[in-house]
């Protein structure tokens, strides 16, 4: 009785193939519900991550059941050759949804696909999704930049709750803002703002009222 029901679990979302699952009465025997919303070369600012994770929790506040949980068993982005992203940007999608959920608050877990790479052909997109290498690679389970911004993202939030987004809160923008408070038990300040664009480099001026700061990386260097 204490496990969670989760259900649906589809590949893509289809908000009309939900809808007839609740019509039929079936969300009564779920806790939550999950999908897999793949956007192969698209990240989170120019994909439907976002916009159809707020159709979702509107479907299901529509239905009564605004508890429900929604998880995302699977998600990644495939650096296969026949997909025009880098590892660079598989990297950067990772870690702006991460942090696109931290302010929206959409998604109650979020797995990603997968950790490790299943081969070395660069021509097969299932072989192609983790984030450290395979176990077949000449250094097996080396990081990829996915691997080490991710670890990095998820540290830096740690401990932190989101404040606003200094320009508006938006999942189409150009440049980014998110500012965050923290527990500061590490001495390391009250408030983190996470900065980023989603074009190739942006200027952006922010009056913070302070006299410094720290700066960390993409990968968390100071």
């Amino acid at each position: 009785p204490e496990m969670k029901v989760i259900g649906i679990d589809s590949a893509g979302l289809s908000l009309k193939y939900m809808r007839d699952i609740f019509e039929a009465g079936g969300l009564d025997y779920m806790d939550g519900i999950s999908y897999h919303p793949y956007y192969h070369s698209r990240g989170p600012e120019t994909s439907g991550i976002i916009a159809n994770g707020i159709s979702v929790r509107n479907l299901l506040k529509e239905y009564g059941r605004e508890d429900a949980e929604v998880w995302i068993t699977e998600n990644g982005w495939p650096t296969w050759l026949g997909n025009p992203i880098s590892e660079s940007d598989q990297a950067n999608f990772h870690v702006t949804t991460i942090l696109q959920n931290a302010a929206w608050k959409l998604f109650d877990r979020y797995y990603y696909y997968e950790f490790a790479n299943s081969g070395v052909e660069l021509s097969y997109m299932e072989s192609q999704f983790g984030m450290v290498k395979s176990v077949y690679d000449e250094v097996p389970y080396a990081a990829r930049p996915a691997y080490v911004g991710v670890c990095n993202a998820n540290y830096q939030l740690g401990g932190t709750e989101f404040k606003d987004a200094l320009g508006g809160l938006s999942a189409t923008a150009n440049d980014f803002a998110y500012r965050f408070t923290r527990d500061n038990s590490d001495g390391k300040g009250k408030e983190l703002i996470a900065i980023w664009t989603k074009g190739d480099r942006s200027e952006m001026g922010i009056k913070l009222g302070c006299d410094s700061v720290k700066m960390y990386d993409f990968y968390g260097n100071e």
